[in-house]
């Protein structure tokens, strides 16, 4: 993950972490309604801080193998409780990243072979 703080005064912060599972928020209004490609572009909204500075997150580098962790809870701030989203979300057989606003667009394939590749093949699905 690249996460960049862009400051109102001052220099931009730019931290990269590395990452072995994606978690993809399933939540109410996270735009997975349309599908996982759209949860994963939802994830590149901009985060205005309390300081006025914005927060934005995206893979600048993306892995061999692609481990997508859905997470399926979600809050009702009336009752305060949380619950599992049992509703549908479409999963395509090939997830294709390229043009989506949470990959960097420096971004290479993790594929060299396979210039500009940016998508993934489902191999399994685990539910629990």
């Amino acid at each position: 993950f690249k996460s960049t703080i862009a400051r109102r005064r001052g220099p931009d912060s730019h931290i990269h972490e590395p990452f072995q599972v994606l978690p993809v928020d399933l939540g109410t209004g996270t735009g997975a309604e349309g599908g996982l490609g759209e949860a994963i572009a939802a994830m590149a909204a901009p985060e205005t801080m309390p300081d006025g500075a914005v927060k934005r997150l995206c893979i600048d580098r993306l892995p061999l193998i692609l481990i997508v962790h859905l997470k399926r809870f979600v809050f009702d701030p009336e009752t305060g409780d949380i619950g599992k989203s049992f509703r549908h979300v479409p999963i395509p057989q090939v997830l294709e990243l390229a043009g989506n606003p949470f990959i960097a667009t420096s971004c290479a394939s993790p594929f060299p072979q396979l210039t500009n590749n940016l998508a993934y093949r489902l191999q399994a699905v685990v539910y629990h």
